[in-house]
C-alpha cells in the first residue's frame, strides 16, 4: 500500500546573488557560483511492500490500513465468498451430525431397553426371593404353631400321668429326638459331600477341556490372530477442517472445534431450534452438561473394525535353539 511522510534531508544547492549571497570573485576577475549544503523537508511517497498468502485464508487477514479502494474490495469479496462457502460447508456438518446422532439414539434406546430388561429380570428374581423367604417364614411359623400345640397338649396329657409315664415318655421324646438330629445331620453331610465331589467334577472337566483346546491348538499349523481396522472418512474430516483454520505464521489446524463455536455456526442456519441444536450436540458427545468440551472431529471420523483370521505359526524359539544345537553336534 501507498502513504504519503514528510522527512528531512540534506542536499547541495547552488547558490547565486551578491558577494554576501555566496558569489566570490576569481583570479581573472569573473564571478562564480558556489554549493552549500541545506536541510530541507520533503513530502515522499511512503510504500511498503508485504507479501500475502494467495489463498483465502491470506486475504482475509486484512487490517485497518488496507483502506485503499482495490483492497477494500477484495476484502469484501472474500469475506462474501467465505460466507458463501462456509454455508454450503455447514450443510455438511449437519447432515455428519444429523445420523450421528441416529446412531447415538439407537445406541441409547438399546441400551436403554438392556437395562429395562435387566431391571425386570432383577424385580422377578427379588419378587421369587421374597416369595421363597416368605415361604419360609409361613413354614417356619407353621412349625412353631405345631410345636406349641403338641407341647401343650402333651402337658394336658402328663397332668393325668403318673411320674414314672412321664420320666418314660420324656425319655422316649428325647430318644427321638436324637435320632431326628442324627439323620439331619447324616442329610447335611450327605450334601456337603455330593456338593463337593460335584466341585471336583466341575474343576476336572475344566481341565480337562482347558488341556484338550491346549493341545488341539499345539496340533494346528496355523493360529488366530485379531487385526485392527482403523479407517478416518474424509467426507466427515473435510467440512470441520474448514472451520479449524489455523491462526498466526507457521501454525497447524488443532484438530478441534469447541463446543461454543460449533453451537454458533449451527445457529447461524436461522431456522433451526435450540432443541434440535441439544440433539445434534448430543450425538456427537457434546451434550449440554459438558459446555466447555471440544469436539475432536477426528475421532469422529475415525470407525475401528476388528477382523480374525488364521494365520501360520511361527517356531518356537526353544526348538529353533535346539535344532542349531543339534546340528553343531552333528557337525563336531
Amino acid at each position: 500500500y501507498m502513504g504519503r511522510q514528510e522527512v528531512e534531508v540534506e542536499e547541495e544547492v547552488e547558490v547565486g546573488g551578491e558577494r554576501g549571497g555566496g558569489e566570490i570573485p576569481s583570479e581573472s576577475g569573473e564571478k562564480k557560483k558556489i554549493k552549500k549544503t541545506v536541510k530541507t523537508i520533503k513530502n515522499l511517497d511512503n510504500v511498503v511492500v508485504r507479501s500475502m498468502d494467495l489463498s483465502l485464508n491470506g486475504i482475509l487477514e486484512y487490517d485497518l490500513q488496507d483502506k485503499h479502494e482495490e483492497t477494500a474490495e477484495l476484502s469484501m469479496f472474500a469475506e462474501a465468498f467465505d460466507e458463501m462457502v462456509s454455508y454450503g460447508v455447514m450443510k455438511k456438518i449437519r447432515a455428519v451430525l444429523a445420523r450421528k446422532q441416529v446412531e447415538y439414539d439407537k445406541a441409547a434406546s438399546e441400551l436403554k431397553r438392556k437395562r429395562e430388561t435387566e431391571a425386570e429380570e432383577r424385580a422377578v428374581k427379588m419378587a421369587a426371593d421374597r416369595e421363597e423367604r416368605e415361604a419360609k417364614r409361613l413354614k417356619l411359623e407353621e412349625e412353631r404353631k405345631a410345636e406349641l400345640e403338641r407341647k401343650k397338649k402333651s402337658d394336658e396329657e402328663e397332668k393325668h400321668m403318673t411320674e414314672e409315664q412321664i420320666n418314660e415318655r420324656r425319655v422316649r421324646e428325647a430318644e427321638e429326638k436324637k435320632k431326628k438330629d442324627e439323620l439331619l445331620k447324616e442329610k447335611r453331610e450327605a450334601d456337603e459331600k455330593k456338593r463337593k465331589e460335584e466341585e471336583a467334577e466341575r474343576k476336572k472337566n475344566e481341565e480337562d477341556e482347558k488341556k484338550r483346546k491346549e493341545e488341539e491348538e499345539e496340533a494346528k499349523t496355523t493360529k488366530t490372530v485379531t487385526i485392527v481396522h482403523t479407517h478416518v472418512d474424509d467426507e466427515i474430516m473435510e467440512p470441520f477442517c474448514w472451520f479449524d483454520k489455523p491462526v498466526g505464521v507457521n501454525s497447524q489446524q488443532s484438530g478441534q472445534i469447541r463446543r461454543e463455536r460449533l453451537e454458533g455456526l449451527l445457529y447461524g442456519f436461522g431456522s433451526i431450534s435450540q432443541r434440535e441444536v441439544e440433539g445434534l450436540l448430543r450425538g456427537a458427545g457434546l451434550p449440554k452438561e459438558k459446555a466447555l468440551q471440544a469436539l475432536y472431529y477426528k475421532t469422529l471420523a475415525t470407525t475401528t473394525t476388528t477382523e480374525t483370521k488364521e494365520v501360520p505359526k511361527e517356531e518356537k524359539k526353544e526348538e529353533k535353539k535346539k535344532e542349531e544345537a543339534m546340528d553343531e553336534d552333528e557337525k563336531e
